[in-house]
């Protein structure tokens, strides 16, 4: 792979960080302000810090005390989240609900120090026959309702943290396959796993609907910007755990009813050859240039495409493939002009607004020029390396 030296000490970082290993690491003429940065666009902050703290002497004072201010501040942030999180799923068991939580806290019980995982919103998935019941239950204890706008979930609000209630999950196509996974993690949620957290516990997806919410997750990443290294480390954790390992011929038989197997694949060899994860038969067959290069693009783009508006555009306008051109042009209008949500009628006119306000924002310095004949041809290219992961593909 063709990447900077601190991308590449960036994931030696990570790498020490969610393994057991503690392997030496060379910081001779490493830019750590660039490294920094690198961390926040991924969200594994933390995590790197965790494996820099034998490096000290290595940094700048001034990136060092910036690093440690800002770590502290995603702890107290993640510990505010927790509390939430225990308000939230106490209130759902003493009424009876059936409920998983998944992502965040589920995905991050299986880090070394889940502490480390960087936290964002609370997810949870509902039963539809609870959802109106859960949704008043909310209300009455002091969870603001923010939108519902989104037909997968509602938004709430609760001191400060986003939670979104969901009955049905990401955009898939209408095939054999996607009705098989939404059928699969829709009926889990009378088969949870208990997640434990010292004195605290609450439902978490069963290993199966797991595993395949960890690979639906990266895909929608995809679709909608990139993802960032967060969602590979995520898939690391738990693709290294025993929960996985005993579970394995029917995690992988799932993958391939689902038409995610390609995907979890090689997410699988990418974390098996760059983050220490164990080797499988399965992997036997994988493209090794299909995962560095899947890998060096997860890298340039970011969480979302953070690291690159080239990237993101891209992503939003091309590689969304659940959804047709004039959806995808509808949603990206909605995201970057948000009276459209409200005032459809905006609509037929948002991309000449949307175009002419960038180019404005460009001339006066507030937004990086991009070149639209580069920004196709990135996208084609970065559709053409994503269809070879065969998404949803029906045998």
């Amino acid at each position: 792979m063709n990447l900077s030296p601190e991308k590449q000490i960036l994931i030696k970082l990570l790498k020490n960080s969610i393994s057991d290993k503690d392997v030496e690491i060379n910081f001779k003429n490493i830019n750590f302000e660039e490294l920094f940065k690198l961390a926040d666009k991924h969200s594994v902050n933390m995590l790197c810090y965790d494996s820099l703290k034998n490096y000290v002497d290595k940094m700048p004072e001034s990136v060092y005390t910036e690093w440690v201010y800002f770590a502290s501040r995603k702890m107290t942030l993640n510990e505010n989240i927790l509390l939430v999180h225990k308000k939230l799923t106490d209130l759902l068991e003493q009424n009876d609900i059936n409920y998983f939580v998944f992502k965040g806290l589920a995905i991050a019980n299986y880090y070394n120090n889940y502490q480390l995982r960087e936290l964002g919103d609370i997810d949870f998935y509902i039963d539809y026959a609870n959802f109106k019941k859960t949704h008043f239950l909310l209300k009455d204890n002091g969870f603001k309702l923010v939108s519902t706008k989104n037909e997968k979930h509602f938004n709430y609000e609760y001191n400060g943290v986003e939670i979104e209630m969901h009955k049905d999950f990401w955009d898939m196509p209408e095939n054999d396959c996607a009705k098989y996974l939404e059928e699969s993690i829709k009926n889990s949620v009378d088969y949870t796993e208990k997640v434990v957290f010292n004195d605290y516990s609450f439902s978490g997806p069963n290993p199966l609907s797991n595993a395949l919410i960890l690979v639906l997750h990266i895909i929608n990443h995809i679709q909608r910007g990139g993802i960032g290294l967060r969602q590979i480390l995520d898939f690391a954790v738990f693709y290294s755990s025993d929960m996985f390992k005993g579970n394995i011929g029917e995690i992988l038989n799932s993958f391939k009813k689902g038409g995610v197997y390609k995907t979890a694949q090689v997410i699988a060899r990418i974390c098996n050859k760059y983050f220490d994860a164990p080797y499988y038969d399965f992997l036997d067959d994988v493209d090794e240039v299909l995962c560095d290069l899947l890998l060096e693009d997860v890298i340039e783009s970011g969480n979302f495409g953070s690291l690159s508006e080239d990237e993101y555009y891209g992503s939003a306008i091309i590689t969304n493939t659940s959804q047709g051109f004039f959806e995808r042009l509808i949603d990206f209008c909605k995201s970057s002009w948000r009276p459209c949500n409200k005032y459809k009628f905006l609509l037929p006119i948002a991309p000449f607004y949307i175009a002419i306000r960038y180019i404005c924002r460009a001339i006066v310095g507030k937004r990086p020029k991009i070149n639209p004949i580069l920004l196709v041809k990135s996208s084609a290219n970065r559709l053409d390396l994503y269809k070879k992961l065969n998404f949803f593909e029906e045998n």
